[in-house]
């Protein structure tokens, strides 16, 4: 609820103006305003986060099984670049090597209906990739 997230909001200010360097507030602080929409405070904090060698994308992982398992809880899409801050390497490259693709084939493209064709296309195999890392994070669950 709304008061419970501006309760959480206001311990972690505190916290992080007692101790600036604990970058793990920063990390749950970003958690709050992702559940908030505020993407650009989320993306400040993240990156104040990942600053402080913490890593953003396993933390997530455990609070989360996967990006999609957010969106869904959540009932919201997380922004492609925030999304790709909380991957995993691997699945960064996988990501990168998909867009580099499509973009790659798209550079011919002069028609709108094939761009949004394209677009379509990127966004399946975003969804894919999450799907696999929900398939992996199951797995990894189940090995454990």
């Amino acid at each position: 609820s709304k008061k419970n997230f501006d309760m959480a909001l206001a311990d972690l200010n505190t916290t992080i103006q007692l101790n600036p360097r604990y970058a793990k507030a920063y990390y749950s602080r970003a958690k709050v305003w992702l559940h908030q929409q505020k993407w650009e405070k989320a993306r400040v904090d993240l990156t104040d986060a990942k600053k402080m060698n913490l890593d953003i994308s396993v933390l997530f992982r455990n609070d989360y099984q996967n990006i999609l398992d957010f969106e869904e809880q959540i009932g919201i899409k997380l922004p492609d670049d925030i999304a790709t801050m909380l991957m995993l390497q691997e699945q960064k490259t996988q990501t990168q090597l998909i867009e580099g693709n499509l973009f790659q084939s798209s550079k011919g493209i002069s028609s709108s209906l094939e761009e949004k064709e394209v677009m379509l296309a990127l966004q399946e195999k975003r969804t894919k990739i999450l799907s696999e890392e929900f398939i992996d994070s199951s797995s990894l669950a189940t090995a454990c």
